[in-house]
């Protein structure tokens, strides 16, 4: 928070900087709330399941959206290659459920811990079918990697410290839910729009283009102009007003929020200031 608010001071685009610094705050609040109630117990294992059927909700109400046009929150048609859901007009579905996938893991494994039936076996089959095909129609290649990347941790640390018995067995199950999921999303026309359209160009000189979504050339910008605003940034979604300075003739976009690569939106919009904080974080 303290790196936002130094970023905000000189910030290319103030409005926009002080919104996503009160918008920390807000988190910040929410975060300090919930790290209260962890602390006993009780409150964790509440606080622990409420939060695994809120992203199971969020999963299949997408699901939901894929197959139907609506949501939980009415008639919502899916518009060009990615699924919305509750997100609706931004595509934050497979970024939010990548990333908090170790949250359902961790409860599954834990349930099935308790009581190892067939009923929750079964239970748990379908809960990681419906987070996997949510964050692939999603269509987020951020959101797909959290969620891979969560899914070797999660299956490396069960290994490593003698969770699994009979490991064989749990990695091809695991694989299989895998493959089950991926067959189920790839069904999709929206999948296959995504998957050709990324992979169109494969052999050719466009294909890095192509493979990134352009995405390599705002990274050329954020990096060439890393220099300029060292110490704390251009600010908080201010590397859109720093991109528009660029010749006409030079830009494929009139809007961009950030680069498209964490660290480099750490470093370009609040400097060494916040990058050595966010290092810390990790």
């Amino acid at each position: 928070l303290i790196p936002i608010g130094i970023a905000c001071i000189d910030s290319l685009n103030v409005e926009m900087s002080l919104s996503v610094f009160f918008r920390m705050l807000r988190y910040v609040l929410i975060g300090t709330i919930a790290v209260t109630m962890a602390r006993y117990p009780e409150n964790f294992k509440r606080l622990e399941t409420l939060t695994f059927w809120a992203i199971m909700f969020i999963a299949l109400d997408a699901i939901i959206q894929w197959l139907t046009n609506y949501h939980i929150l009415g008639y919502d048609p899916v518009v060009g290659n990615r699924v919305f859901g509750l997100f609706v007009g931004k595509a934050h579905l497979s970024y939010f459920l990548g990333t908090f996938a170790p949250i359902i893991l961790f409860y599954l494994y834990q349930q099935l811990s308790i009581n190892h039936s067939p009923l929750r076996l079964a239970s748990a089959v379908i809960a990681m079918i419906i987070l996997i095909t949510a964050v692939i129609i999603g269509g987020a290649r951020a959101g797909m990697i959290s969620l891979t990347v969560s899914i070797f941790l999660f299956i490396a640390y069960l290994f490593i410290n003698g969770k699994v018995k009979h490991k064989f067995k749990f990695l091809i199950g695991f694989i299989v839910v895998l493959l089950i999921a991926i067959a189920i999303a790839s069904q999709s026309e929206l999948v296959q729009s995504r998957f050709t359209s990324t992979t169109a160009a494969f052999g050719t000189e466009e294909f890095l283009f192509q493979f990134t979504s352009y995405r390599t050339h705002f990274w050329y910008v954020a990096l060439k102009e890393i220099p300029n605003y060292w110490l704390n940034g251009v600010g908080p979604r201010a590397f859109d007003a720093l991109y528009q300075t660029y010749p006409a003739d030079f830009k494929i976009s009139t809007y961009i929020w950030h680069p498209h690569l964490q660290w480099l939106e750490v470093l370009i919009e609040t400097g060494f200031i916040g990058f050595i904080s966010y290092l810390f974080v990790l």
